[in-house]
């Protein structure tokens, strides 16, 4: 297995500027890192065996998989705002950030401000959430499909020489 120590310092802030910074441009990563002629080289870089599975082993490590996606989807569709809530004896309400804290809940917000009103809490739509959900699981049908008589398929008539106004 190759290690971040088996690089070069060049070679891990090449690494580091082309996941980061230059967004997958490797003359970019190149000449960030301080190589002398960036674009031979960042090419030459992206061969290097060390460097290509460091990148790959970062990337995936970064990555959501599909469970971790619907999880998420899910979470968001099951989401509440009373989760950053607390309610007065009086009925009024004051953010608790910290309780979404403890619930680990705070990636269920969308936006967190100030209005003349007071505080602004929003959460993610969770309809959104459900939709692409029901996408996922092919709940919704974007097409149709036509079949004939007991699910057989449709009998197309086609004559030649024969007005469309008289069929």
């Amino acid at each position: 297995m190759v290690t971040r120590s088996s690089l070069t310092y060049k070679q891990r802030l090449f690494v580091e500027y082309f996941l980061g910074k230059a967004n997958g441009n490797a003359t970019e990563a190149a000449r960030l890192a301080g190589y002398a002629v960036p674009n031979p080289e960042g090419c030459r870089l992206l061969a290097n065996a060390s460097i290509a599975t460091e990148i790959i082993k970062r990337t995936a490590a970064a990555a959501m998989d599909a469970d971790e996606v619907l999880a998420r989807l899910a979470d968001i569709a099951r989401g509440s705002l009373a989760t950053f809530i607390d309610v007065t004896p009086d009925g009024a309400w004051k953010p608790n950030l910290v309780k979404g804290e403890e619930a680990g809940k705070l990636h269920l917000l969308a936006e967190v401000g100030f209005t003349e009103h007071g505080p602004k809490l929003k959460i993610h739509d969770p309809v959104s959430a459900l939709t692409q959900i029901g996408r996922h699981h092919k709940l919704f049908t974007d097409k149709s499909e036509v079949t004939g008589k007991d699910g057989e398929p449709v009998e197309v008539l086609i004559v030649r020489g024969v007005s469309t106004d008289s069929l």
